[in-house]
């Protein structure tokens, strides 16, 4: 079954009774839905239920959904793809407590404005890579039962609470594997609760401040790796809470953290913390049981500034009119020419999709980018642009 180029306006505020879905697809197999647009519906946008399989649904938008945008319930082999969604309460959910939902991929989606960017619960061998979930409450979730899965390559920034979560699986054994993510200005960066056997690597998690949350959180948490990471602006670097045992914290680069690592009671035991650089300040808080330094643990000097490798900034982008192109120039000073990473923040005006953005050219002085606003205003507004740079 294919079905494209579809708009659906569910009407909401005159529709008040019953379940109200834009398109569901049950026990289907092979289908395809491409190009479609629902909108204003009190339930879910676009829904693939009931043992459905090998079906996907690209390039499509849904906006205002009271549910989730995109939902996998109790399927498999179902790709979410290059989809957007807005002004829903969940941007997708992948769940089925009834029938688990397997083997599927949400890949290359927006999904903004909502209490969840992504929500998934009783599933497992996911892959979830190149999503933007930016904006909502928190970014990516993986509650009850999630295990198995690959969250990779994601921009989950600006998010209110935090940018990626793993909760509680009843065989205590998660295995979710979480790399080369962008996890920019949440209040908590990474966190995990009650999770086991988890890899946090070769992530960007840069925060609103030294006073404010931890890049990467482990509360009940054991057996996990947390390594080749670059952290800081917040609070603590890596917290770890409750009864976080045999956790390995290695080769992660801190900076500007007030602490870098945080172990914060004695029932936190036998945890490894190895190799680490401490850039711009912080230091070790060891209140744990056990704990092995390994070696190479490494401290820095907050006096040297963006020179000792990090830096981070916001750029009001000022008042543009629909499908108006830009460029700017900001200062910067490195020993050697950084990585810089842009993101866009909120618009003012949240009716209004944000704009897009992209890097013309770096050195050790500046840094020249240029910028959109969104071509579907027919009003001017505001965006801000958050820079991370390092070397």
């Amino acid at each position: 079954m294919l079905i494209r180029n579809l708009r659906i306006d569910g009407n909401k505020a005159n529709n008040s009774a019953g379940n109200q879905c834009g398109i569901v697809l049950s026990g289907s197999s092979a289908s395809q839905v491409v190009e479609c647009w629902v909108e204003n519906v009190r339930n879910d946008g676009i829904k693939f239920q009931d043992g459905s399989e090998n079906c996907t649904v690209a390039n499509s938008i849904v906006s205002r959904a009271e549910g989730a945008g995109f939902v996998i319930y109790g399927s498999r082999f179902i790709t979410i793809s290059g989809n957007r969604a807005e002004n829903c309460g969940k941007g997708a959910f992948v769940g089925g407590s009834g029938g688990w939902s397997d083997r599927c991929s949400l890949v290359n989606n927006t999904f903004t404005y909502g209490e969840y960017g992504i929500f998934v619960e009783y599933s497992s061998r996911l892959n979830i890579s190149g999503n933007s979930c930016c904006n909502n409450v928190w970014g990516i979730y993986l509650d009850y039962n999630s295990f198995e899965s690959d969250v990779t390559g994601n921009n989950c920034s600006n998010n209110e609470n935090g940018g990626i979560y793993v909760g509680k699986s009843e065989w205590m054994n998660n295995k979710i594997t979480i790399t080369g993510n962008l996890v920019f200005y949440n209040k908590d960066g990474i966190k995990l609760e009650n999770a086991h056997f988890c890899t946090i690597s070769g992530n960007t998690v840069w925060g609103k401040g030294s006073s404010e949350g931890s890049a990467v959180v482990i509360t009940d948490g054991s057996n996990n790796l947390v390594s080749g990471n670059l952290m800081g602006m917040h609070w603590a670097g890596v917290g770890m809470w409750g009864d976080s045992d045999n956790n390995s914290i290695l080769s992660n680069r801190f900076s500007g953290c007030t602490d870098a690592i945080h172990i914060d009671a004695s029932t936190c035991d036998l945890n490894l913390l190895s190799n680490n650089d401490f850039l711009n300040g912080g230091n070790i808080v060891n209140n744990g049981t056990g704990t092995s330094y390994g070696s190479g643990n490494r401290g820095g000097d907050r006096s040297t500034g963006m020179q000792a490798g990090c830096a981070v900034g916001v750029i009001h982008l000022g008042i543009g009119g629909s499908g108006q192109e830009n460029s700017v120039t900001f200062p910067v000073k490195f020993i050697s020419v950084p990585t810089v990473i842009l993101t866009l923040g909120p618009v003012e005006n949240t009716d209004v999709l944000p704009g897009t953005v992209w890097l013309k050219s770096v050195t050790t002085d500046n840094f020249t980018f240029g910028y959109k606003f969104s071509e579907n205003s027919a009003t001017d507004y505001a965006e801000n642009l958050y820079w991370y740079a390092f070397v």
